[in-house]
């Protein structure tokens, strides 16, 4: 098959593609707030040689009532707190609660009713608090980043500082009732396991799909049957449940981000329990505990026409498969055109790239091994839209063009694109 040159470079259009398969990249990352967090990854790998050279100053300090707390600790739990601080205005819901258990922990508790997180961590200074405080979670998160490997926290005099050398910097807290976080009662059992692997996929990589969505009923993924849904306005998708019993939930996007941020915390295993009013309690290797609100009367949500469009027969196989890469061209160059055209015949697909002002359009060609027959479709879509999905099923997947849309079908889910009418 002959590759026809790229008249907007002068270079036949598999260049490109060659280009980025020896060492472009230009993988699609979904949109996401880049937080103060950004760089701290490699502090946080340091820690053990970090924890070598302040040991000194820590066994130096000969205070009454102090804690010390690990970094990386601190970090993994406002991580997880954090994005719920965005959609709060109340008091209770912008702090993070710290208490001493015993001289070995210390308890860091969230609480944005109904949602309650509290995580288990180390105490190395053996000595007690002998009353919880509150610290706004942006003041902690700047405590974290500007320490070293701890964070060591001095009460002296009734008030909260943190220790710098020799010296105390006093922390501003907030003052607030404790009886508000004795309301939540943890389960003693939890009777569902998660998959974490399937986790992954569907509250991690999937999840973003979720920003896409302008409509609140459309932020949500539904577990049923044994299945995680998704539906937009323009996209559908099917997988299998990370949950290993038989679920039937709506779970909208800041718990399925919650979810998802106890997935990356996990090193043994994460397991939930669905209380009564649709409370999901959620342990996180027996360290970190959480509770959120899902949606028990899911029929308000699923739509069974989502199962029959998800339905197609993905009869298209592409041979040296490089759609990915050439959707990753096309979003980088501002003077081609983010939307392409999509055809199919018996024996090739066809994406066809154009310049923004559409005066010229290119053919790039794929050769596909069919199983049947193949509808005669075109469709538009964006190629900044349709690269994740391409990049998530990777080149395993098999495809289907139809009126409904572009469809992907992987061992793990099935996916469609709508086509616009």
């Amino acid at each position: 098959m002959s590759q026809p040159t790229d008249e907007f470079t002068g270079m036949p259009a598999q260049a490109d593609l060659d280009f980025l398969s020896e060492g472009g990249d230009q993988s699609f990352t979904p949109a996401v707030d880049i937080d103060d967090f950004s760089g701290i990854e490699d502090q946080l790998n340091q820690i053990t040689q970090d924890e070598i050279e302040d040991d000194a100053f820590l066994k130096n300090l000969d205070y009454e009532e102090f804690i010390i707390l690990s970094k990386k600790e601190l970090a993994e739990f406002i991580r997880i707190a954090e994005p719920w601080t965005k959609v709060t205005v109340d008091q209770y819901g912008k702090c993070i609660r710290i208490a001493s258990e015993d001289a070995d922990r210390v308890s860091l508790s969230y609480w944005n009713s109904p949602t309650y997180i509290t995580q288990h961590v180390t105490n190395r200074s053996q000595k007690v608090l002998k009353n919880p405080f509150y610290i706004k979670v942006d003041i902690l998160k700047r405590i974290v980043i500007e320490s070293f490997a701890s964070v060591v926290f001095v009460i002296e005099n009734g008030e909260v500082n943190i220790a710098l050398l020799d010296n105390l910097l006093y922390v501003e807290t907030v003052s607030l009732k404790d009886s508000e976080y004795q309301l939540v009662q943890l389960p003693l059992a939890y009777n569902t396991e998660v998959d974490l692997e399937t986790a992954v996929l569907v509250f991690k990589k999937m999840s973003f799909i979720l920003n896409l969505s302008d409509r609140v009923a459309e932020k949500n993924v539904l577990i049923k049957d044994g299945k995680a849904y998704f539906s937009t306005n323009a996209f559908m998708a099917r997988m299998n449940s990370p949950f290993k019993s038989d679920l039937s939930i709506a779970v909208f996007k800041p718990v399925a981000d919650l979810i998802g941020s106890l997935v990356d915390a996990s090193k043994l295993s994460l397991k939930v329990s669905l209380q009564n009013k649709g409370m999901l309690m959620m342990n996180c290797d027996g360290k970190i505990f959480a509770q959120a609100q899902v949606v028990t009367n899911i029929e308000q949500f699923f739509n069974p026409q989502v199962d029959q469009a998800l339905s197609f027969n993905a009869n298209m196989t592409v041979v040296n498969d490089s759609i990915s890469h050439l959707m990753s061209i096309v979003k980088s160059f501002d003077y081609l055109n983010d939307t392409v055209s999509i055809q199919a015949s018996q024996d090739e697909l066809t994406v066809i790239v154009m310049n923004t002002d559409l005066t010229r359009k290119i053919p790039y060609k794929f050769a596909i091994q069919v199983d049947g027959k193949v509808e005669a479709v075109e469709m538009k879509v964006s190629s900044s839209a349709i690269k994740p999905y391409l990049d998530l099923a990777g080149k395993e997947a098999k495809y289907s063009l139809t009126e409904a849309g572009f469809g992907l079908e992987t061992n793990f889910g099935r996916f469609l694109i709508r086509k616009r009418h």
